[in-house]
């Protein structure tokens, strides 16, 4: 009996390593977790947290825990489907990135500042949208639908296959798209208002070549953008939820 036991209790926890494989990948990257300002300490206990709290309701779980070769196959195929799972929610967390640089660049406001929430430096206008997305998906729990995302990952992509590249690619390239059109169509009133605008000081530069339009009416510019953006900021961030909490679901 001792060898029996011995080797379930190694292939439980192998099952749970591979899930812990998965979460981490994901946890890394996910909106809300994966943000660079979190400790990497804190990331890794939450992912060990969650893996534990998963593992039990995870199928396919091996019963024996195979070769090194099959030990390495199974744990990289883990890491690059959490890893797949976190860039997919991350895509969509951009959109507001995209509607933040659109916004700012058509209220004058493109000022850089330095980010905490991208690598790089974004718009003031994105950095804002970047917060209150991170707050709605707190406030909100959308928290427990990325989790819950990754618990039903495992009828997508079973535990320990590694999925189609092809398929992944079109997944990703979807997501892309699907992203930047929700960040688009978030910034479309300042799409519209900016270009009824600049239309008219075309016509009114024509009609008086000699004075500086474009100089004059950049305050005016920027004090319109800044209105219309305090009365639509609650509608795009809820927006935004709401295209965020759909696109869970629908993975």
């Amino acid at each position: 009996m001792l060898p029996t036991l011995a080797d379930l209790s190694a292939a439980v926890i192998y099952g749970g390593f591979l899930v812990f494989a998965r979460v981490a990948g994901a946890l890394m990257l996910l909106p809300g977790f994966g943000e660079t300002h979190v400790p990497p300490r804190v990331k890794l206990v939450a992912a060990l947290l969650v893996a534990v709290a998963m593992a039990g309701s995870v199928p396919g779980r091996p019963e024996a825990v195979p070769s090194p070769g099959g030990i390495a196959g199974e744990v990289g195929a883990e890491i690059v489907v959490g890893l797949l799972l976190g860039t997919v929610a991350r895509m969509l967390f951009l959109a507001l990135h995209v509607a933040g640089t659109v916004i700012a660049q058509q209220a004058g406001l493109g000022l850089i500042v330095p980010a905490s929430i991208e690598p790089e430096g974004v718009s003031a206008l994105a950095q804002i949208l970047l917060f209150g997305a991170i707050s709605l998906i707190f406030a909100l729990n959308l928290d427990h639908q990325l989790l819950l995302a990754i618990r039903d990952s495992y009828r997508l992509f079973p535990l320990g296959e590694l999925p189609d590249p092809g398929e992944m690619a079109r997944h990703i390239t979807r997501t892309v798209s699907d992203a930047f059109s929700l960040g688009i169509r978030l910034s479309l009133p300042f799409l519209i208002i900016g270009f009824t605008l600049y239309a008219g000081l075309g016509v009114i530069n024509r009609a008086m070549p000699q004075m500086m339009v474009f100089f004059v009416a950049a305050p005016g510019f920027t004090i319109i953008g800044l209105v219309l953006l305090a009365v639509t900021l609650p509608m795009l961030l809820w927006t935004w939820a709401g295209a965020f909490d759909a696109a869970l679901l629908g993975d």
